[in-house]
């Protein structure tokens, strides 16, 4: 007995749907209060930015008042604003993180 397990499938590109997790930029928000060194550590330990990369995040804040300093999933972007507001509230600083989804 033989099985025929050829199928054809013709699908219109049209009626597909991207079912790819949309991504959201988490974000510094500059404030009076926190400061860069602060913002540098937290972006290399948290963010795993280098140091020159970290740094160069930390004056974009502070010359523009905000900076997307990561693209993640809404869970992983969630995690890192939830673990980088508890630093800085726990080392008595202001930071405000917010996440944009994209697109």
């Amino acid at each position: 007995m033989s099985i025929n397990s050829s199928v054809e499938v013709n699908i219109d590109p049209k009626t597909l749907v991207d079912i790819r997790p949309p991504k959201f930029n988490v974000v510094f928000i500059r404030d009076d209060y926190t400061t860069q060194d602060f913002v540098v550590h937290v972006l290399e330990c948290v963010f795993n930015h280098t140091h020159d990369r970290a740094t160069d995040f930390a004056i974009k804040i502070k010359d523009r008042g905000k900076a997307i300093v990561g693209t993640y999933n809404y869970e992983i972007a969630e995690t890192k604003a939830i673990e980088t507001t508890g630093l800085a509230r726990s080392n008595n600083f202001p930071l405000k993180v917010s996440l944009e989804q994209l697109g």
